[in-house]
């Protein structure tokens, strides 16, 4: 019987050495590997999913104190929302964007939102008032309705600033995209030149990219963008800008307010926008027809258009807190916070 005993608890004496051995040299790998993202200039990101954008959304309701920010990448990396929390310590920075889609639905959602009377800053251009884009981000707005939970929202919001603590953890970076990767290019991916913050903004370093092939990227695709469907007449504008004139109107009367944005575009990128959707026709004709509305044009503050662009339609992390600095000084010009 001694000898049994013996022989087991040499067993499991060793079951615990050979655990723990594993698990050193588990996280010695993991160290190793952090630290050679690190060296490589590789910066934290994490994913953007519904329930970390419900966890935000939530944020939006019954705090009059809340600035919204709404659009897609622009304001995404234009805005610097550690800037804007460091500047208004009294408001809650609700960053709503979402990359690649403009923000109808968002608006919509939160007129229709009764507890919402906060401020909402919406990146605009004309393009996003046409039919077809209206529901864009409607499948984020109908999951934040209908199937987010606080606990849901609160495990994404919780995992977001786990994952950003570490490099080896983003999303691109996961082993079936290193073996896609490594196959296709034969080495190892550059740093990549976004990264998203938990709160869901994000911050662009373009000196970590090829600007010149990127930018022309941009122009290329925004003008088979726009010569994908035909731009709508005079009618159909009027009609759309009718549907936003509500939707701020609502917000207006809970107490809240809106104020569009238009962001900047460099030379090249502008006169595309100005040849699919001039000025003249669109943005001051909503301003006539929408005489209350609040709006800042970056062709009207010489500040505003002074920026660099690499991309021709992205600000560099550089920029973003004069920017962002900026943006702060007019919309205490025009009274909507202290």
């Amino acid at each position: 019987m001694p000898s049994f005993i013996s022989s087991f608890n040499s067993k499991i004496n060793n079951w615990w050495l050979t655990w723990l051995l594993s698990a050193w040299l588990l996280l010695l790998s993991i160290g190793w590997y952090e630290s050679l993202l690190s060296s490589k200039g590789f910066m934290p990101s994490i994913e953007v999913n519904q329930d970390l954008w419900s966890w935000n959304r939530r944020q939006a309701g019954d705090q009059s104190n809340a600035i919204v920010l709404v659009g897609a990448s622009r304001i995404q990396l234009g805005l610097d929302t550690k800037v804007l929390r460091s500047e208004l310590v009294d408001k809650e920075i609700v960053p709503l964007a979402i990359n690649g889609q403009y923000p109808m639905a968002t608006i919509k959602g939160l007129a229709a939102d009764e507890t919402f009377n906060g401020l909402v800053l919406m990146s605009f251009m004309a393009q996003m008032l046409e039919p077809q884009y209206e529901e864009m981000q409607a499948e984020y707005n109908q999951y934040y309705t209908q199937k987010s939970s606080w606990y849901r929202s609160f495990d994404a919001y919780l995992t977001a600033h786990i994952k950003f603590q570490f490099r080896f953890l983003h999303p691109l970076l996961g082993l079936n995209d290193l073996v896609n990767y490594f196959s296709a290019k034969k080495k190892f991916p550059d740093p990549f030149y976004v990264s998203i913050y938990p709160d869901t903004s994000a911050a662009g370093d373009y000196s970590l990219v090829d600007v010149e092939p990127l930018k022309q990227y941009f122009i290329d695709d925004k003008k088979i963008n726009y010569q994908a469907f035909s731009i709508m007449d005079k009618d159909t504008w009027l009609s759309q800008l009718d549907k936003l004139s509500k939707y701020i109107q609502t917000i207006r009367a809970r107490g809240g307010e809106v104020v569009l944005l238009r962001f900047p575009t460099d030379d090249i990128h502008w006169l595309l926008d100005e040849t699919y959707y001039p000025r003249a026709e669109f943005w001051d004709v909503m301003l006539d027809t929408i005489p209350q509305i609040k709006a800042i044009h970056f062709k009207d503050d010489e500040v505003l258009n002074s920026f660099n662009l690499p991309d021709s339609s992205h600000l560099d992390q550089a920029d973003t807190k004069s920017f962002t600095m900026h943006i702060i000084s007019m919309l205490k010009q025009l009274q909507l916070i202290e």
